[in-house]
């Protein structure tokens, strides 16, 4: 929490001092019974085929560390395909039963499946990015890994062609066109290097010209895991929310605490939305910025690592 002693406010000044924040991204834990990607994907028990996949997963240890992410990458891919339209209209052509499935659980329709169990992910052999997220975060555990989930807002990453393979990045939009959200995964070597992973296009940067490409189409993630929150009631927290570079881990926000009273407002009467102008009431006294961190909902746990006021 930062506390502000003798804060006053009015329509000359309307906001606290700068608060910067800085947080430090920490790899969690898959746990049986616990739904991750923003409930998306259930972990539940072991099938047989999930077990052979985990045995798999567990003779990568006997690699070095660095090349691990690679080979996890490379299992994952073997067993789960992206679930492309044009993958889905194949299926369907064989496999109505399956092609319905894959449609309802991963989101190519209007309505997608949450907590969609793993094992059946695996069985089915089709997802999308957050369904292959998890999958990969999961094995990569059983290689002796660690790492934690990276969500990006809709239109952050831009399509780039691949330097490597001089192909489209992301199969479906066009060079230089914005992504829809997207889920990737980022593994924390024992030396603190974090390697961004992205199951779904198959690249991973554990190597200056693959994790230059991330860099280029803008793969910035969003720091959940801490959640701002102003008092009293007269005044609210909001700022420069917190965004990861790939490979990044520590960022910064910034926020300041606002005089309410001099911003219009809302009311909402028999259905109909009218606008209440600003009063300008100045606010004089104590001013709180709570600073919450740990949350896991979206699959990113934050350390708090330094507040100051500027």
């Amino acid at each position: 929490m930062v506390l502000f002693k003798h804060l006053e406010l009015d329509t000359n000044t309307p906001c606290s001092p700068e608060v910067k924040v800085v947080v430090e991204k920490q790899p969690i834990v898959i746990e049986e019974g616990k739904s991750y990607a923003n409930f998306s994907v259930l972990i539940d028990k072991e099938t047989e085929k999930v077990h052979n996949l985990v045995l798999q997963a567990e003779a990568i240890k006997n690699l070095p560390e660095h090349e691990r992410p690679a080979a996890i990458l490379n299992l994952l891919r073997d067993n789960i395909q992206y679930a492309h339209k044009d993958v889905l209209e194949k299926v369907s052509e064989t496999d109505p039963e399956l092609a319905q499935w894959v449609a309802k659980n991963t989101g190519l329709n209007s309505f997608s499946t949450m907590n969609v169990p793993l094992s059946e992910l695996v069985e089915k052999g089709y997802g999308v990015c957050r369904h292959l997220s998890v999958a990969y975060l999961y094995l990569a555990e059983k290689a002796g890994l660690e790492g934690c989930f990276m969500n990006s807002d809709s239109g952050t990453i831009k399509n780039i062609e691949r330097t490597d393979t001089k192909e489209k990045l992301f199969k479906s939009t066009e060079i230089g066109k914005p992504v829809s959200p997207h889920s990737w995964i980022e593994i924390k070597l024992s030396n603190g290097q974090w390697i961004p992973v992205d199951p779904s296009t198959k690249l991973v940067g554990d190597s200056p010209e693959k994790l230059e490409m991330f860099r280029q189409a803008n793969y910035l993630a969003i720091g959940y895991g801490i959640d701002i929150e102003g008092e009293p009631h007269e005044l609210w927290a909001e700022g420069k929310g917190l965004t990861f570079k790939p490979g990044e881990s520590r960022t910064e926000g910034a926020y300041h605490l606002f005089l309410k009273s001099t911003r219009p407002s809302y009311k909402i009467s028999k259905g109909q939305s009218e606008i209440v102008p600003p009063t300008n009431t100045p606010f004089s006294g104590e001013g709180k910025i709570n600073i919450i961190t740990g949350d896991q909902f979206y699959g990113m746990k934050l350390k708090l690592v330094d507040v100051e006021i500027a």
